[in-house]
């Protein structure tokens, strides 16, 4: 009998140390995926065609000016369920000043391309 109790109390000690890795490993995973959670997103690219990835953030209503030192291309994507678009307006210099390009209401997703930007003010349901 002591030979099984051993046993289960070292398989009961592995299993208590692994959890707090595998907790972390899935906080992570859930923290890199809160900056598009629940479908609205933005994600901006070095190139047309939305290659060569930069970042992304979670749009909200609030019209702040997202500065970039320089991006090509973006991808923007709303929700189905509730239906709510995310649209952008995409500016040539860092201060939201001078508009270059429009971008409408988008459900689900779609990537536009529009030369040279450094900022973007993004709208999620407004």
């Amino acid at each position: 009998m002591k030979p099984f109790t051993s046993i289960l109390c070292m398989a009961l000690a592995s299993t208590s140390l692994a959890a707090p890795t595998e907790d972390a490993a899935s906080l992570n995973k859930l923290t890199a995926r809160e900056a598009c959670s629940d479908g609205q997103c933005v994600t901006y690219f070095s190139q047309p065609g939305c290659s060569g990835k930069l970042g992304n953030f979670k749009p909200d209503c609030t019209g702040a000016c997202f500065q970039f030192s320089s991006f090509s291309s973006v991808r923007s994507a709303g929700t189905g369920i509730p239906i709510a678009g995310t649209a952008c307006k995409i500016y040539s210099d860092a201060n939201c000043q001078n508009q270059i390009f429009d971008i409408a209401d988008h459900i689900p997703v779609q990537c536009d391309s529009f030369g040279s930007a450094q900022s973007m003010q993004c709208f999620y349901n407004c």
